[in-house]
């Protein structure tokens, strides 16, 4: 026998073990006997219920934890709502320019030349 056909000898003899396999449990899981479970399953439920309740209290954390955001954002923005604008910030900076610029004219106008 060469090499290849032994390999898949073997693949073929693995492939049947694994279906073995799967027909058997599927077989204990079908089991007529009403318990139709196979042994251990009570504990890997328990575990997952155990996981539920950790998710549970994970997202009972993150709900207080955005409520607590939520009344931050509230807060900012009844804060921002009492400041200034652009257009009112605009406005008195041109009007401290321009009240610069009188003063200005202002003293060249009337103060007396150097000459």
């Amino acid at each position: 026998m060469n090499p290849d056909n032994r390999l898949m000898e073997m693949i073929r003899l693995e492939r049947r073990a694994l279906e073995a396999a799967a027909r058997a449990e599927e077989a204990a899981l079908k089991g007529g006997g009403g318990g139709g479970t196979p042994g251990g399953m009570e504990g890997r439920v328990a575990k997952l219920e155990a996981d539920v309740d950790h998710l549970k209290r994970v997202a009972d954390r993150m709900d207080t934890r955005l409520e607590r955001h939520t009344e931050l954002l509230a807060a900012i923005d009844e804060r921002t709502k009492h400041l200034p604008t652009k257009p009112y910030i605009f406005a008195c900076v041109g009007a401290t320019i321009a009240a610069i610029g009188v003063i200005v004219a202002l003293i060249v106008r009337f103060l007396p030349h150097a000459s």
